[in-house]
């Protein structure tokens, strides 16, 4: 698909997204499907309280208490119950991993005497909800742009990583759609949470991760796995820099510490996955990226010299 046309499907989807016929029950799940005389269209479901298999696998229990919190998140109410201080530390650790508002929540504090953990904001209760309401619009806006580039594992990482970092005019600002959730403020990490948050939606597995930048400061990452192999993406690189999309597939992790570039990675919730063929090096260290015509391979260029990458051939 050509780059014209996506924008123009880009622009169109802006303007009349509410054609989509959107249910909403009472779990908070919203389904759709895209349609088009020339694209193929991909039904999804975009579930509030999705997380990734092995978050969901860690709460146990708790994840009952998490959906309270994302509940009291989208109100902005001044607090959710928690049965003690290690259910309260489990359950925010998820927030910060797998909910992107929570980026907006500005403090969590627990509360022993009433087991309650109570929250402050970025922003007052009305904008809060408004901030809310523009996530779930923009989470639906991208998943039907993206599942039309086709529905295989890689299709979707790579059209999602696509149209977040992807400028798209909405009532006439020009601003991507992390953007959009924190107006520009939550840096790193709100690319990168919206991109992991919009992964598990589509079920494709990532963890969200932080290392340290040039400037020894928090950079977040997400940990995407592809055809049962992990890679790291930073989509706030992209952002912030190359406007030419941009992935840190980096070195071998012999190479790094060769090279002393090897930073830690660490994801925020459970283990990180042991990325041993593809380690985010530093951001020197990133590949430009492109489509095939048919979109199953990935035509990456790396200090001049180009690479396909294709993660169904061993060794990728």
């Amino acid at each position: 698909m050509k780059r014209l046309t996506l924008i123009v499907i880009a622009l169109l989807l802006c303007i009349s997204f509410t054609a989509c016929n959107v249910a909403e029950d009472a779990e908070g799940l919203s389904t759709s499907s895209s349609s088009s005389s020339d694209l193929p269209a991909y039904p999804y479901t975009y579930d509030r309280y999705a997380v990734p298999a092995a978050v969901r696998t860690s709460l146990g229990g708790s994840y009952e208490t998490y959906k309270a919190a994302v509940d009291a998140i989208d109100s902005a109410a001044e607090s959710f119950a928690v049965t003690d201080e290690a259910e309260y530390e489990t359950v925010c650790a998820a927030l910060e991993a797998c909910y992107p508002p929570y980026g907006l929540v500005t403090g969590a504090n627990y509360d022993a005497a009433s087991k309650e953990v109570h929250l402050s904001y970025r922003y007052n209760a009305t904008v809060m909800q408004q901030q809310v309401e523009k996530t779930d619009q923009l989470s639906g806006m991208i998943m039907a742009l993206a599942l039309r580039e086709g529905d295989d594992e890689l299709n979707r990482a790579l059209a999602l990583y696509h149209y977040v970092i992807t400028s798209i005019h909405m009532d006439g600002s020009d601003s991507s759609l992390w953007v959009g959730l924190m107006d520009g403020t939550g840096g790193s990490y709100a690319a990168a949470a919206m991109y992991s948050f919009l992964l598990t939606q589509v079920d494709v597995e990532s963890v969200l991760a932080v290392t340290t930048d040039h400037e020894n400061k928090d950079h977040y990452l997400v940990i995407v796995t592809l055809n049962g192999k992990p890679y790291i993406m930073d989509p706030a690189y992209e952002l912030e820099f190359s406007k030419g999309g941009l992935v840190c597939f980096g070195m071998t992790e012999q190479e790094l510490t060769a090279n002393r570039l090897a930073i830690p990675v660490k994801a925020l919730f459970g283990q990180t996955p042991a990325c041993t063929d593809v380690r985010f090096a530093s951001m020197r260290q990133c590949a430009k990226w492109s489509f095939n015509e048919d979109r199953t391979r990935v035509s990456m260029t790396v200090d001049g010299s180009t690479q396909i990458f294709d993660p169904t051939e061993e060794g990728n």
